[in-house]
């Protein structure tokens, strides 16, 4: 069976409440981010499991977390091995389209490993996932559209073929373009570096 399409639109913010119940009844989307199309679920350690299952990746690689400008990022981060340099270059690139791995909260399973990758969205690059965001106030995990190994898919009408039941709706915005992956700075360790 596939999952309903929903239109995004500028006069009606109803798309963020029918969105926002599905992620807080820990459903996935599939959604238009600041980058590219992405499946978006409630950041939990259940979850995780949950999406990797859906695109078919290992777990030994994650995802990236989204938070809105207002959530605490302190909370998803060890603080106490946060590097000093790293506070003033979050505060200068932050909001944006920059993904930043970060020394990981102890308390969160995953992902595996020490760190974990966060990206605050800028509402100029997307008002519509910023909007979202902000309703929700908890992280989302948001991967591209695709199943591993496979292009990051672009169409609405494409990724519900491919997930079908796996996902619980798909929300279509009339004219977005893609910009393409964000960049991802490692922050974790002295001297930082890029990733992607």
């Amino acid at each position: 069976m596939k999952p309903p399409i929903y239109s995004i639109s500028e006069d009606d913010e109803n798309f963020a409440a029918v969105a926002a119940d599905i992620l807080e009844k820990d459903g996935v989307i599939a959604f238009p981010t600041d980058s590219i199309y992405g499946l978006l679920i409630k950041y939990t350690d259940e979850n995780a499991k949950k999406l990797h299952a859906i695109r078919n990746r290992p777990v030994s690689k994650p995802f990236i977390a989204l938070i809105s400008s207002s959530y605490n990022w302190k909370d998803l981060i060890d603080d106490k091995k946060l590097n000093a340099c790293a506070d003033a270059y979050i505060e200068t690139y932050w909001p944006g389209k920059l993904s930043l791995i970060l020394p990981k909260n102890p308390q969160f399973k995953y992902p595996e490993g020490e760190t974990i990758a966060v990206r605050m969205p800028k509402k100029e690059d997307n008002v519509y996932l910023t909007t979202l965001l902000e309703k929700i106030k908890f992280p989302v995990l948001a991967p591209s559209a695709n199943l591993s190994g496979d292009e990051p898919l672009q169409n609405p009408e494409d990724i519900q073929l491919v997930f079908q039941e796996k996902i619980d709706a798909v929300f279509s915005l009339a004219g977005y373009k893609p910009t393409g992956p964000s960049d991802i700075w490692d922050l974790s360790r002295f001297p930082f570096r890029q990733i992607r």
